[in-house]
């Protein structure tokens, strides 16, 4: 009865919501979430295209006052009647549950002649399935790079959105800057916009720094992460490492290269970064180099603590500075790589920094605690259980009884524990 009043439409499936309004917008830039956003500038620039058509629209999405918004401006503009775009929640019975409506909105939007989604969303695919034909046109084949971003500068405020949406929008805008290769000045322009709209999104504090970078403006880098460090400890370098996801490794590299130089705050970051990633010796090397500097203030000296207390306390970095964890991560590198010299650099290597290591912290009088004191204690144990902790770990029960042929049946066992292991992981 649906599809008979509306009769002839196209679908405008919005994606974005849990994109825009969750914590997964502080992981701005992860490709998976960035295919998958559609900003409501296009999507009303798309409607704009169909004014002159005799068709219908229904507007998807799980934004419903956004959803709303974008209905109420085309109408009140007069772009188009009110018989003639809708919003899919006008089609919805209120009684259904979450699944029932999944199933209705995917239905429905089945009966379209075409739906006009992000380049990536099961859903309109899974829509376009059902009907059986080819209906899906993603905005980008639209819209090139340039008229895009022209689309976003134009209609940035017209529907009066959220902040987090116009924040979304305008970080959307600077992925498109950097493919034009605007100047960084104007890319920088951007982001500090977005993130006026969204103060707590630490993921546009971490571009504007690489922004930052890129134009080689240290002693500003170094002057804006105090501030940072200052007010947003946590949530930035929590952000930038631990609930990453991996999404800013990149950038890290820019830290740990400028922390030769004598900026107290990029090579603190630094400090953080190899902890983060399980170096304990680049992390202490950075710790002497702290110490080093004259610093007369709190703040400088409440970051060296801290540093000192993560070295001592932080469980996983320890069994990720272990032998046996970092001699299986070079094991399982060789596949990669295909240099089995690896694992004999990194064991003369190792011996080397572990020396140094044991210097270090005799010098800082160091008291480490035992493994179970760490915060983490609970969390680390999972490290255990990885691969390439098992790989290390046997391979060192190997060498230890090399005496009795321990090697020659070390392959057979590293190929049962990799079985074990996917056996496990598929269950």
């Amino acid at each position: 009865m649906i599809n008979e009043k509306i009769n002839n439409f196209i679908a405008l499936h919005i994606r974005g919501g849990d994109i825009v309004y969750s914590s997964l917008r502080k992981h701005a830039g992860r490709k998976v979430l960035e295919e998958r956003f559609f900003p409501y500038e296009i999507a009303l620039e798309i409607i704009k295209r169909h004014t002159n058509a005799n068709v219908k629209i229904i507007i998807f999405g799980q934004d419903v006052k956004s959803n709303m918004k974008l209905l109420n401006y085309i109408i009140e503009n007069k772009i188009l009647p009110k018989n003639k775009i809708f919003t899919v929640d006008e089609f919805i019975n209120q009684t259904f549950s979450s699944l029932q409506r999944v199933f209705f909105e995917i239905n429905l939007m089945s009966k379209a002649y075409a739906i006009y989604s992000p380049k990536v969303s099961a859903f309109s695919r899974a829509a376009m399935m059902i009907s059986g034909k080819d209906i899906l046109i993603a905005y980008e084949d639209i819209f090139n790079v340039q008229e895009r971003f022209d689309i976003i500068q134009r209609n940035l405020f017209s529907l009066g959105l959220n902040d987090l949406q116009i924040a979304r929008s305008l970080f959307y805008q600077y992925t498109l800057s950097l493919k034009l290769k605007m100047p960084l000045n104007i890319c920088l322009e951007i982001l500090k916009k977005a993130l006026y709209f969204d103060r707590d999104n630490d993921a546009y504090r971490i571009y504007i720094i690489d922004n930052l970078f890129q134009t080689y403006q240290h002693e500003l880098i170094n002057r804006y992460l105090k501030i940072i460090l200052n007010n947003r400890y946590d949530c930035f370098l929590k952000t930038l490492c631990d609930n990453s996801l991996n999404v800013f490794c990149d950038y890290y590299k820019k830290y740990l290269n400028q922390s030769k130089n004598n900026f107290f705050y990029i090579k603190f970051v630094a400090a953080y970064i190899s902890i983060y990633k399980g170096d304990v010796y680049c992390a202490l090397q950075y710790l002497d180099e702290l110490i080093s500097m004259k610093h007369n203030n709190t703040l400088l000296l409440k970051l060296i603590d801290k540093i000192k207390y993560n070295l001592c306390y932080n469980g996983e970095l320890r069994l990720k500075g272990t032998l046996q964890y970092k001699l299986g991560q070079v094991f399982l590198n060789i596949f990669t790589k295909s240099n089995i010299i690896d694992v004999l650099f990194f064991l003369s290597r190792y011996k080397k920094e572990k020396k140094k290591i044991e210097l270090f912290i005799q010098n800082f009088n160091i008291n480490i605690p035992s493994f179970e004191q760490c915060y983490d204690y609970s969390n680390a144990k999972r490290i255990e259980h990885y691969l390439s902790y098992n790989i290390g770990k046997i391979m060192i029960q190997a060498h230890q009884s090399w005496y009795k042929g321990a090697y020659f049946i070390l392959p057979y066992k590293i190929y049962m524990l990799y079985k074990n292991f996917k056996y496990k992981k598929g269950k």
